[in-house]
């Protein structure tokens, strides 16, 4: 039976990107010249941009494996590794058709969930922040 997402995952991704707001936000009002009130709406609005397009990317990203997107990449890479180590396995899928109906067995993840809700509400955000500095600074 497959597990439902948990609130957990959502937490744990919410805070990471939190973290790298904060990071971002530390990071541009350490400049060496003082920001008016334009600079600092940018500089949220920019800071709230970054980790939402890289959650949603990643999200994105994780689909596209759930398809079979990265198969022949990561059959690729395990191959030529075992050639460049000299290994050779008897238990793993001889070929790459083999190696597609293995993959085709495994479970699908479904982190890509948590990963665009997130990624989405903060692009979201930075929409809002967006939106103030146009309506407060429309010649900028």
């Amino acid at each position: 039976m497959k597990q439902p997402i948990s609130l957990k995952s959502y937490l744990v991704i919410t805070l990471f990107a939190i973290a790298v707001v904060a990071i971002l936000l530390s990071i541009s009002y350490q400049s060496s010249q003082p920001l008016d009130s334009s600079d600092n709406l940018k500089a949220i609005s920019n800071a709230f941009f970054f980790p939402g397009y890289l959650l949603f990317s990643s999200g994105v990203l994780v689909i596209i494996d759930n398809y079979e997107g990265f198969d022949f990449l990561r059959y690729a890479t395990t191959k030529f590794w075992q050639i460049v180590r000299r290994i050779e396995r008897t238990d793993g899928p001889k070929n790459f058709y083999e190696y597609r109906t293995q993959a085709n067995l495994r479970e699908k993840s479904k982190m890509y969930i948590p990963l665009i809700v997130v990624g989405l509400i903060f692009v979201l955000i930075n929409v809002v922040f967006w939106l103030i500095f146009k309506q407060m600074y429309p010649n900028i």
